[in-house]
């Protein structure tokens, strides 16, 4: 059952005999659908951000990949100026 804060809002309930007073029943359902307004409204936000904060860190996670494969390739490069460096004569 969906019930929405202007389900809550727009309840009306049959009187009766010895029946719960209907000021309180309106209060309390008033007081209940603005409070859940405030969560599903709540709940959005914290979606929205849920869906940046995916996006950013797949960004990041490209950039990580990105990094590692440039470290991959640039290593053999790095050991061989090394080597060089260490004996100039070109021997190994």
């Amino acid at each position: 059952m969906n019930v929405s804060p202007l389900d809550l809002r727009q309840q009306r309930f049959r009187k009766a005999f010895r029946g719960f007073d209907p000021v309180e029943v309106a209060s309390f359902l008033a007081a209940v659908a603005d409070d859940y307004e405030q969560a599903l409204r709540e709940t959005d936000r914290l979606k929205h951000d849920l869906m940046r904060m995916e996006a950013v860190l797949s960004e990041h996670r490209e950039h990580e990949k990105n990094q590692s494969q440039s470290r991959q390739h640039v290593s053999p490069c790095l050991e061989f100026c090394i080597q060089m460096h260490a004996n100039p004569s070109g021997s190994r």
